[in-house]
């Protein structure tokens, strides 16, 4: 894979800006929900590599929580409106950008970094 990102967001904080510095392009920024000691060692390395490393807090809120709850007792789905490769996420970005959708948009993420 030779492309390269402005951003990546590990939501899971499975890895840290180490692991995807590669493809990252020079002044990339690596966003991670959870901090962890990949973060921080990201962090500390990371005027060293060229790249930045954010972390994203986020803090529930009950009524929301709770909404999601009482959707999955009722057996809420979630519409998908397509699944894309991550190589066509940006084309996906700019179709819904023109066109909208009916329906969430999953970015199937393969291996081999």
């Amino acid at each position: 894979m030779n492309e390269r990102y402005s951003v990546i967001l590990d939501a899971a904080a499975g890895f840290g800006l180490v692991a995807f510095r590669n493809l990252l392009v020079p002044g990339g920024t690596y966003v991670t929900t959870l901090p962890s000691v990949a973060f921080v060692g990201g962090l500390l390395l990371s005027p060293l590599l060229r790249r930045r490393c954010r972390l994203v807090m986020v803090r529930p809120r009950r009524p929301d929580l709770e909404w999601l709850a009482q959707g999955m007792r009722e057996g809420l789905q979630i519409p998908i409106a397509k699944v894309v490769p991550i190589r066509e996420v940006a084309a996906a970005i700019t179709d819904f950008s023109k066109n909208g959708t009916q329906g969430k948009i999953v970015v199937r993420v393969d291996g081999g970094f």
